[in-house]
């Protein structure tokens, strides 16, 4: 797990981020929560409220990919920052969510690749 400075990841970031997200959700508000957080546990195993989402660091790496789907659906952006993670995630999950690959420091010019 990477931690972030407070304040490290611009709005502008997370509106390039949330793009893929946002064709199911237009004009309808959206809550993303934070990210590597255990909501599957911390909620219960209930459902997301209509116009959450949720943001998956690494989750191919860990092989968590598929709790996410089977609690948010489609309303998954998932965020993999190495080439082996990145090509899996793209392998098993593009079909079914967003997948980006980002450099872990999230910097305005570093990596960004989508499958």
């Amino acid at each position: 797990m990477h931690r972030r400075r407070l304040g490290a990841v611009p709005l502008l970031t997370l509106a390039v981020l949330a793009a893929p997200l946002a064709p199911a959700y237009a004009g309808k508000p959206i809550t993303l929560p934070p990210t590597d957080t255990d909501w599957d546990y911390q909620l219960g195993g209930a459902r997301p409220a209509p116009g959450h989402a949720g943001i998956a660091e690494q989750c191919a790496q860990y092989s968590e990919c598929g709790s996410y789907v089977d609690h948010y659906g489609r309303q998954v952006l998932a965020v993999e920052y190495h080439g082996k993670a990145f090509r899996k995630a793209c392998r098993q999950w593009s079909d079914t969510i967003a997948v980006v690959r980002r450099d872990v420091d999230l910097t305005r010019h570093g990596v960004r690749r989508w499958c």
